[in-house]
């Protein structure tokens, strides 16, 4: 997933902010698709993270249609915005690695 995020929505930036925001839209219903499943939760942990990553795939939806329609002009720090938005389950995945390194259960 940190692949499809890097090479979709970087490369998509750097090529034109309507690449960049197709990108966004799919990784955007990726991640809701797949923390909608998680939102009943194995411990509370996972939920919140499930959860953050949900509003950041609907607030990146969200933002990539505004940008379609005009009424946001696409600038470099909106594109990291989304990009962090979209990050979560990057930011989870990061957090679970270092939790069984901590732990020794590797």
């Amino acid at each position: 997933m940190s692949i499809t995020v890097f090479i979709g929505l970087l490369c998509g930036y750097h090529d034109s902010y309507n690449s960049f925001y197709i990108a966004v839209l799919v990784q955007a219903a990726n991640n809701a698709y797949d923390s909608f499943g998680l939102l009943n939760g194995y411990n509370r942990f996972i939920t919140i993270l499930q959860f953050l990553s949900f509003l950041g795939a609907i607030a990146s939806i969200v933002i990539a249609i505004l940008s379609f329609a005009g009424v946001l002009t696409g600038s470099p720090v909106q594109a990291y915005i989304v990009i962090g938005m979209l990050s979560v389950p990057i930011l989870h995945f990061l957090i679970e690695i270092f939790v069984m390194i901590i732990t020794e259960k590797y």
